[in-house]
């Protein structure tokens, strides 16, 4: 079960009625049989030895006579016939081989799954709900961030535990151990080190959280991501609300310009300025389209809201809006960007005041390239967009090919 889980990435449940089934046909006929043939054996003992018991006390309390229950138990174990317990361990085994010949390894599984749902299942859902809630709405984090207020963070394990126990006592005992999950979390979030999650994706910051979302990324994470587009779009507000634009970009980045939208022009004489976000479908692999399309305007401003040149989806490489922004930038035009390597993104996404900063990314142009400007800590991955240069040349000629320094190197990252 752990196997498929850590190793396969399968949903524990799958993995655990995976491995039901697994246990269930490696298991023999015989040991079927024996397994039942004690259980059966020890209910029918049970039920013999209290139904003696029962009439014995009976006897005793119509005499009038005192009694130690314990007491007649041991006597009547003691004095039960040999026949009588031949009869029962005889009777265990016609039922022990009825029960193997009659139930399949899918009956044996779904009878045991409808009975511990029928005890503690509803209860246990309960919980993975109640516990859903508590991360969702922030009640986790102010349970742990009172905790930690009143005895410190040095303190961090005993704050756990007084938290847990307080959340432990309007509920069943079982139920804990899903409440307190969440808990875990807000605990490990409030006193580890602080993080942002800088992505030069050229959209706002809530339809890139609303996307990380659907991959499965949990909220109190998505609080920390920050985006080349917000970064572009504050900008925007501030200084070209009321101005034309012209488009450059596929339209589903259409959310960066929603709230100037009417500002934009589908007639490039008409615009202001170029606000970049990626390329069009159409010629998303043909640079010297944009090249024709923006050479007789080069006296109009690029707003480049993706630094980046390039991105992998897989094994294939696409070009982003930073290709489009260096295609105009050599033909003499003028370039504001925004997200990494420039400082802007860095200054809104963060308060890095005093601060020891790591920034770790796989882009030697942005992401080393940032922490460099920045003066960060930085720490390059390795198996990213540089992956085929860093395996030919070596990590050190890459970084000189690149002018950029890094401070350490990683093969892999995932969160």
């Amino acid at each position: 079960m752990l196997g498929g889980i850590l190793w396969l990435r399968l949903h524990p449940f799958l993995s655990l009625i995976l491995g039901a089934f697994a246990v269930g046909g490696l298991t023999s006929v015989d040991n079927i049989e024996k397994s039942m043939e004690a259980k059966y054996h020890s209910a029918s003992f049970r039920a013999k030895i209290n139904e003696l018991v029962k009439e014995r006390i009976g006897e005793l309390k119509k005499k009038g006579e005192s009694f130690e229950e314990q007491e007649i138990r041991k006597t009547v174990k003691k004095e039960l016939n040999p026949s009588e317990k031949d009869k029962l361990k005889s009777d265990a085994q016609a039922k022990a081989k009825s029960y193997s010949k009659g139930n399949t390894t899918l009956s044996r599984i779904t009878s045991a799954f409808g009975s511990t749902c029928g005890k503690i299942g509803i209860l246990i859902a309960m919980a993975c709900v109640i516990g859903r809630c508590l991360l969702a709405s922030g009640a986790a984090e102010r349970i742990v961030r009172a905790a930690l207020a009143l005895v410190g963070e040095r303190a961090t394990a005993v704050a756990f535990c007084g938290s847990a126990f307080l959340l432990g006592i309007p509920v069943f005992f079982d139920s804990l151990f899903l409440l307190a999950i969440p808990l875990v979390k807000a605990t490990w979030l409030k006193v580890k080190k602080n993080y942002v999650l800088l992505t030069n994706a050229p959209r706002p910051n809530n339809s890139v959280k609303i996307f990380l979302e659907k991959m499965g990324m949990g909220k109190s994470i998505l609080e920390k991501v920050y985006t080349s587009g917000e970064a572009a779009l504050k900008y925007l507000k501030k200084n070209h609300l009321n101005d034309k634009f012209y488009h450059i970009g596929p339209p589903r980045d259409f959310d960066l310009f929603l709230d100037f939208k009417e500002n934009k022009k589908e007639n490039i004489d008409e615009c202001s300025y170029f606000l970049c976000t990626g390329l069009f479908d159409k010629y998303d692999q043909d640079l010297n389209y944009y090249k024709e399309l923006l050479n007789s305007f080069i006296s109009k401003k690029m707003i480049c809201t993706n630094p980046d040149l390039i991105v992998h989806r897989g094994e294939k490489k696409e070009f982003c809006a930073g290709s489009v922004a260096m295609v105009f930038e050599k033909m003499g035009g003028q370039v504001v960007y925004f997200g990494k390597p420039f400082p802007e993104v860095y200054n809104q996404s963060i308060d890095n005041n005093k601060k020891k900063v790591l920034a770790i990314g796989d882009n030697l142009n942005t992401d080393i390239k940032g922490a460099n400007n920045m003066n960060y800590d930085s720490m390059i991955i390795a198996n990213g967009i540089h992956k085929e240069e860093i395996q030919k040349e070596g990590i050190e000629k890459v970084l000189k090919n690149y002018k950029v320094v890094t401070n350490f190197m990683q093969s892999e990252l995932r969160w």
